[in-house]
């Protein structure tokens, strides 16, 4: 490098280019992929959401409200004498607004949510949590653009 000329870094991005940006994505990730839950898997990490909302902990299952053999998900039977997802904590942690959501959904029009999730259908916990892979996925891309902005 000749002296004298030093390197500038790029011009940053006004909010409302990244705004605008998040909010393309977000809107293209929500009308062209499922965020359904389909699997046995999310199933149960929301139900552990739903758990860590309601009652405050990690748990898979609430306590006595099935017969130990007719629990259907993978769920596993730990030392504590609780029941567990196998995984971490990760997914089910990320689902936790989404069933917030639902719970002030179901606080404004004064319905008890379903006590025995996913005997019985949740539609609004389900509703809100179809876009929490959009936002993070949306989030990520916007994390990207800046990172690649950042190296020039």
């Amino acid at each position: 490098m000749k002296k004298g000329k030093q390197l500038q870094s790029p011009q940053p991005f006004s909010r409302a280019f990244l705004f605008l940006f998040f909010f393309f994505c977000f809107s293209f990730l929500v009308l062209f992929s499922s965020g359904w839950i389909e699997s046995q898997d999310g199933w149960l990490y929301l139900n552990v959401s739903r758990n860590i909302y309601y009652q405050h902990d990690a748990i898979a299952l609430p306590e006595n409200d099935y017969p130990v053999r007719n629990v259907h998900m993978n769920a596993m039977l730990e030392k504590d004498g609780k029941w567990h997802a196998p995984g971490s904590l990760g997914y089910s942690l990320a689902m936790v607004p989404a069933v917030a959501l639902s719970d002030a959904l179901h606080h404004i029009y004064g319905s008890k949510p379903p006590h025995n999730f996913p005997l019985e259908s949740d539609w609004t916990v389900l509703l809100f949590a179809s876009f929490t892979t959009s936002f993070f996925t949306a989030a990520i891309a916007l994390g990207v653009l800046l990172y690649a902005h950042e190296l020039g």
